[in-house]
């Protein structure tokens, strides 16, 4: 069981699947990577 500050998992999917669709979660996955790799240099 999760926690109440949780949000429910619908909204989490919601958001998932119309980023996904945009391309948007691939954009900020990837910039999320460049970001780790840089401060990892």
């Amino acid at each position: 069981m999760l926690s109440s500050d949780f949000v429910p998992w619908e909204l989490v999917y919601y958001y998932y699947r119309k980023w996904s669709f945009w391309g948007e979660f691939d954009l900020l996955l990837n910039n999320l990577r460049e970001k780790v790799r840089v401060e990892m240099e």
